[in-house]
C-alpha cells in the first residue's frame, strides 16, 4: 500500500517536478507494454509489472494533491461512469 508518508517522502526526496514526469514516463511504458502483450511480445508479469509502477506513480500523486484539494469534489466519479 502506497501511503501518505511514503509518498510525500518520495516527492520530497526527488521533487515534485521530477515525480510528475515520472508519472508521464511510466504510463508511456503501460502503453507499450499494452501493445506488447496483445502481440505475445512481453509476459503478463512484465504487463503487469508496468501496471503497478502506474499505480504507483498515481497513488503518489493522489496523496501529494489532496493536500491542496479533494479529488472527489474535482471528478465525481460515480457522474462519470454513468455517461
Amino acid at each position: 500500500m502506497i501511503t501518505k508518508e511514503l509518498s510525500e517522502k518520495a516527492v520530497e526526496k526527488w521533487g515534485l517536478e521530477r515525480q510528475t514526469d515520472m508519472v508521464i514516463e511510466e504510463v508511456g511504458e503501460f502503453l507499450q507494454a499494452w501493445n506488447k502483450i496483445k502481440r505475445g511480445q512481453i509476459t503478463q508479469r512484465e504487463y503487469v509489472e508496468e501496471m503497478v509502477d502506474c499505480y504507483i506513480m498515481f497513488s503518489q500523486m493522489r496523496h501529494y494533491m489532496g493536500n491542496y484539494l479533494k479529488i472527489s469534489t474535482v471528478i465525481n466519479v460515480t457522474e462519470y461512469l454513468e455517461r
